[in-house]
């Protein structure tokens, strides 16, 4: 292996909005390797290795070893789990920082009281953070994939290459009936976006969502973001699987 995968792994890193420490907790991979392998040092890369890194990217080896050959949109589709305001304040600003310095556009869409505290901890600039709150925005997963796909091709139109897009539903709001309806719409927006260069992060509040509903946010998301970290889950259902069961 050759050069080429150290600045095909740098992209695939920086499209996902990840630092080495998140893609070294992801894959298993320490990240002064991946920091050796980014800048062309290590070009005796185990094909385990690179199948790891792959894989936490969700990528295929080709995409890593001849992005050649089959280029990929960039697509990236996480669950974040949180368990206090705190936590989602710092990880809003972590995205939108990753945003910025990718000179993507960035969509905020969360409940009107956790975005004004994003706000008021001055992690967000209105002037280059797009916001919206989870009342107006999310009202149903119709509207929802609608209103998403107009500002991703909004944005795309303006000349951006990079969408990120941190979104949260008022799960904990909803009856059981409306959120399987919002799960499957979870699971479609891994065929709805795949084509497009988008960051979804989706969150959900751990204390404000019952364990049937994690679950399927485990199995509806490729990547489950905690504060240790992204995996990718092993619970997660590919898409075709998932909405012939739901």
């Amino acid at each position: 292996m050759d050069a080429t995968i150290g600045t095909a792994l740098r992209s695939a890193r920086t499209r996902a909005g990840w630092t080495r420490d998140v893609l070294a907790a992801a894959s298993g991979v320490s990240p002064a390797a991946i920091e050796q392998i980014e800048a062309g040092r290590r070009r005796d890369i185990r094909v385990s290795t690179a199948v790891q890194l792959a894989d936490a990217l969700g990528l295929s080896i080709d995409d890593l070893v001849r992005p050649d050959v089959k280029a990929t949109s960039g697509f990236s589709h996480a669950a974040y789990l949180y368990s206090s305001v705190a936590d989602l304040v710092s990880t809003i600003g972590a995205f939108v920082a990753a945003a910025h310095h990718a000179a993507a556009a960035v969509l905020v869409v969360t409940p009107a009281r956790r975005l004004q505290a994003v706000r008021d901890a001055g992690q967000i600039d209105d002037k280059s953070v797009d916001t919206a709150t989870a009342e107006d925005w999310c009202t149903t997963p119709t509207c929802a994939a609608e209103d998403y796909l107009e500002y991703v091709e909004r944005k795309r139109a303006a000349g951006f290459r990079r969408i990120f897009i941190y979104g949260e539903p008022l799960a904990q709001r909803r009856p059981p009936h409306e959120l399987n309806a919002w799960m499957r719409f979870e699971s479609l927006t891994n065929i709805i976006f795949a084509r497009y260069p988008v960051t979804i992060l989706c969150g959900y509040h751990t204390g404000e969502v019952n364990k049937s509903v994690l679950r399927s946010v485990r199995e509806t998301h490729p990547v489950v973001q905690g504060n240790s970290g992204s995996v990718r889950h092993h619970a997660y259902v590919p898409p075709q699987n998932y909405l012939i069961r739901a």
